[in-house]
């Protein structure tokens, strides 16, 4: 036997013995382990109840299904809702700010005792109130949505009422001494501001600024005491009220905080001679004041405009001024018995806007005023104070329309 036959013969050998099957070591214990468990029921396993082929026909699923009709309506729902809140947005009247300019409204006009309004645009006219009762002296609120007057001979009872007459408050007490030139809305349309005395107070120290509820009628009296002319709300916010009333030694002007309740005094540089004090009111932005000054001869009028943070002040040349909503300018007379003129606020010569015949009937609240829009500057004629004139801040002539001829009291603010 050689070599060659002798290899042969192993490696047929060794070939047989690693492809026969043989069974590891260990094989033993996990039979004995295996026989330990018990065998679960024949109704759990599932091809007890189905068939296989059924069973194994069902997708595979490797997560949970997307639930899309649920969430397809709530995006729905979403929508509607988005939609409404859009429609509700659209449909809900906007107001204009109670500082600066607005557009022009209805113009309110009080005539034999009840008050009307009129449109400008159209000449249309609306009764108001109607009634025995003595209405006059309207005013429209700041949103342009409701119109104050007062009510009776002595002018004694406050009456807020919708554009249409609906839906009256009148105030639960009546105020005695009331004054047109101090009457008229607080800035947030929350209340009218009148001066007078509230007789069940029993005041016996003078007049005091009183707040109307707009919603219940209630009075509430304010600050301390006053001593006379108009008011001023200041801007922008509207928190303040600037008036004349009872200094440290003597008449001045007195800043009211309506939040707090703390009264301020503000440097009030006066010529020698003049005790009294008229209010002329403030620039847009809050930060100057204006009050009239006499110089010389009682005719020798101008409109001092001092700033709040340093008392610094100038003289412009126009008496019984009206700062316009913009607070670029300021419309009065030429002296005591001038012609109506306009200047700006930084000064300069007062240019004439009318006649001397259209000049207001003196310094009254409603006498001389600006439309809501600063285009026209409206007077009250001292000869016919029932009637009015447009008279245009820039000097043109104005044919004057026939809406005017009963009279524009409160000019109404919409956006």
């Amino acid at each position: 036997m050689t070599a060659t036959d002798r290899l042969e013969r192993d490696l047929a050998t060794w070939l047989h013995e690693t492809a026969a099957p043989a069974l590891p070591h260990y094989t033993d214990d996990i039979v004995r382990q295996a026989t330990k468990v018990r065998q679960p029921p024949r109704w759990t396993l599932l091809e007890r109840w189905l068939p296989m082929t059924e069973t194994a026909l069902q997708p595979v699923r490797l997560s949970s299904p997307v639930p899309w009709r649920p969430i397809a309506l709530l995006a729905l729902l979403a929508l509607a809702l988005l939609a409404g809140l859009t429609l509700i947005a659209g449909t809900r009247p906007s107001i204009p700010a109670p500082f600066g300019r607005a557009n022009n409204g209805l113009i309110a006009y009080a005539q034999a005792g009840d008050i009307f309004t009129v449109d400008p645009a159209t000449g249309a006219r609306h009764q108001v109130t109607t009634g025995l009762d003595e209405d006059n002296d309207p005013r429209w609120s700041p949103d342009g949505g409701r119109i104050a007057f007062l009510r009776g001979t002595d002018r004694s009872q406050v009456v807020i009422v919708d554009a249409d007459g609906g839906n009256p408050v009148t105030s639960l007490d009546r105020i005695s001494g009331t004054d047109a030139d101090g009457f008229d809305w607080a800035p947030d349309g929350a209340a009218v501001t009148v001066i007078g005395r509230v007789a069940t107070a029993n005041l016996v120290d003078g007049s005091r600024i009183n707040l109307v509820d707009a919603t219940d009628g209630s009075v509430t009296s304010i600050g301390p005491a006053y001593l006379g002319y108009e008011f001023a709300w200041r801007p922008p916010d509207g928190r303040q009220l600037l008036f004349v009333g009872a200094g440290a030694t003597g008449p001045a002007l007195l800043l009211y905080t309506v939040d707090t309740g703390q009264v301020d005094e503000l440097p009030v540089v006066l010529p020698d001679g003049q005790q009294d004090i008229r209010l002329a009111g403030w620039t847009a932005d809050g930060t100057r004041y204006a009050y009239q000054v006499r110089a010389g001869e009682p005719e020798m009028l101008s409109t001092r405009l001092a700033a709040i943070a340093t008392g610094t002040f100038v003289d412009l040349p126009v008496a019984y001024g009206r700062i316009s909503n913009d607070g670029t300018r300021i419309a009065g007379l030429r002296n005591l018995d001038g012609e109506p003129c306009v200047l700006p606020v930084s000064g300069g010569e007062c240019q004439s806007i009318g006649t001397q015949g259209q000049a207001p009937e003196g310094p009254h609240h409603t006498a001389l005023y600006w439309s809501p829009d600063d285009r026209w500057v409206v007077s009250r004629p001292w000869l016919t104070p029932d009637a009015a004139v447009l008279l245009d801040p820039d000097g043109s002539t104005v044919d004057q329309p026939t809406w005017l001829a009963d009279g524009a009291e409160s000019w109404q603010r919409v956006p």
